[in-house]
């Protein structure tokens, strides 16, 4: 092969298909006009090379039918928590914290000792709980155990707290323990949210009306986990992970800011997500380009499936804020480092141009090593027990 033929062959390996756009089209077209299961709406954006496609598909709102934009503001779920890892490791970079830290070395409340708490039909105590999945409340008995180690750095940033939602905890009740083959969960949320409700639900994950830091204490005050630190348990551990880094920049700059400032200043500033934010003011006028969430219903005969708005698919939410609308009402006094990063299809993919250029932004400046960029991407800490059933299904 002549050199022009294999700079040829290189170009093109670089290239999208010939007919990517044709592909595509069809390709994202059905699903929002699936007769069975359909998406309401959603946005693309796929680089190759010099092709881009960008597009949007389906509507916003199946209410008023609104069409989906390129520029819509999603809420990014769990995916904030690789951006808060990513903050974490460029403070660990700066010598400002290690790994093995335990989070008390930050956060005082979480020098106590923690239990396990461990479902048990002979268990000496006994305590009820309301599931938000089925509506039903059961009773349940259970016993504490000491935790052999304290809660590290590397277990917020590893989802291996023990500090698990209530979301998977119930997935497990529901599925007879069949993912994780426990059920403790259910009785470590139980008794959390005794302390305070509107911490541990997953219905209101950004709604409760407290600080950061009275979030994170308020954990504390629970004092009881779903597992051993170091185990595998998908839950709040980004969030304790956002209030740990509030307390490492105020150390190293003299001054409080918030999780979602230092979010802006160290990352989304110098990648210039320009729309990536934690919370909306009142009168922003991209409110109103958050697509309405919706989920999916079984219906009793247990086969149709029924398209329906988010705060209408649970038969128990008890709580006001919804998990769509926490970004642009009700309460907003704390940034969740696990879940609350909202911003277009287009500056996400400039945190993944980041990554591909090895921790380099497009200015040419280095926010993380190509070390780090490994450490986030492939990384995996020591002493850590991810051979669990769960961990292996969320690996999956």
């Amino acid at each position: 092969m002549t050199e022009g033929n294999t700079n040829g062959a290189r170009d093109r390996a670089k290239r999208l298909q010939p007919d990517f756009e044709t592909v595509l089209d069809a390709h994202f077209t059905q699903l929002v006009t699936s007769p069975t299961f359909p998406v309401p709406g959603l946005v693309v954006l796929a680089r190759r090379g010099s092709d881009i496609y960008h597009r949007a598909f389906g509507v916003s709102d199946l209410e008023t039918r609104a069409p989906m934009r390129t520029d819509a503001m999603f809420r990014m779920y769990s995916m904030t928590k690789v951006l808060t890892s990513f903050v974490a490791l460029r403070l660990y970079e700066d010598g400002l914290l290690a790994f093995d830290d335990p989070v008390s070395d930050y956060i005082p409340s979480f020098g106590r000792t923690w239990n396990i708490a461990v479902d048990s039909e002979d268990g000496p105590d006994r305590i009820d709980y309301c599931s938000f999945l089925s509506g039903k409340t059961a009773t349940y008995g259970y016993r504490l155990i000491p935790a052999r180690e304290p809660i590290r750095i590397k277990h917020l940033m590893s989802e291996t707290s023990g500090i698990e939602y209530d979301l998977f905890s119930e997935y497990e009740v529901l599925f007879g323990g069949g993912i994780s083959g426990r059920t403790n969960g259910i009785v470590a949320n139980a008794l959390r949210q005794n302390i305070h409700p509107d911490v541990y639900r997953s219905t209101a994950i950004l709604g409760a009306d407290l600080t950061l830091a009275q979030f994170v204490d308020t954990i504390a005050a629970a004092g009881v986990l779903t597992c051993e630190p170091g185990e595998f348990s998908y839950g709040h551990g980004a969030t304790v992970l956002g209030r740990v880094l509030e307390v490492v920049y105020e150390r190293q700059h003299g001054v409080f800011k918030r999780f979602a400032e230092i979010m802006h200043e160290l990352l989304f500033q110098p990648l210039g997500m320009r729309n990536a934010v934690f919370h909306l003011h009142d009168e922003d006028p991209r409110q109103k380009l958050i697509p309405t969430l919706y989920g999916a219903m079984l219906e009793a005969d247990g086969q149709t499936v029924r398209i329906a708005r988010e705060e209408n698919c649970l038969p128990s939410t008890g709580q006001p804020i919804t998990n769509q609308t926490a970004h642009s009402q009700g309460p907003r006094t704390y940034d969740s480092g696990d879940t609350g990063s909202l911003m277009t299809a287009s500056d996400y993919a400039r945190f993944y141009d980041m990554l591909l250029a090895e921790g380099v932004a497009p200015s040419g400046e280095r926010l993380l090593s190509a070390q780090g960029v490994r450490t986030l991407c492939k990384g995996r800490f020591t002493g850590l027990r991810l051979d669990v059933p769960l961990a292996s299904a969320n690996n999956a």
